[in-house]
């Protein structure tokens, strides 16, 4: 397999041109092409072969793990970062299906989806920062809206544990 020139771009670095498994995915794309039809991990890893007719892919079988075949996933990342080339961009669906894109409104509902994955996750990230900065406070409003009695407000440390003896 070719290597992967990488040129340092501030703190990340970005994958110069594809590799050979890279290409003959692509290829394997363009090849199989049909209109609207989304191509199943497992169909990919079948489908792209080296001219000896050996996978480049193998199926993570694991029922604990999510990505079903991870060097197939960064090589779809792979593939649509590279800017040398100008391929046509890997969307998926929601099941986890690939191929080439047919045309913009495509590529634009495939990044939306990403985009709100996104947002989910900044919201997250931002509940979690807010939290450790109550520091030793909690609202004074239940999550429905209703005022909190006297008794019911009480400190909270949110960097100690509660210990039950």
């Amino acid at each position: 397999m070719e290597d992967k020139k990488e040129v340092q771009q501030g703190t990340e670095k970005k994958a110069k041109g594809l590799t050979t498994r890279q290409r003959r995915l692509k290829d394997w794309l363009d090849n199989n092409f049909q209109s609207g039809k989304f191509f199943s991990i497992e169909e990919v890893v079948k489908g792209v072969v080296d001219k000896d007719g050996i996978p480049y892919y193998t199926l993570n079988k694991n029922p604990h793990k999510h990505d079903k075949c991870l060097s197939l996933s960064r090589d779809v990342r792979a593939i649509n970062f590279n800017i040398t080339d100008r391929y046509i961009p890997i969307v998926k669906d929601t099941k986890g299906g690939i191929k080439l894109a047919e045309n913009e409104q495509e590529i634009k509902t495939f990044v939306g989806r990403l985009q709100k994955q996104v947002e989910n996750q900044c919201k997250y990230f931002n509940t979690i920062i807010y939290k450790s900065k109550l520091d030793g406070t909690v609202p004074l409003f239940t999550f429905a809206g209703r005022v909190l009695g006297e008794d019911e407000i009480k400190p909270v440390d949110a960097y100690k544990r509660e210990t039950h003896e």
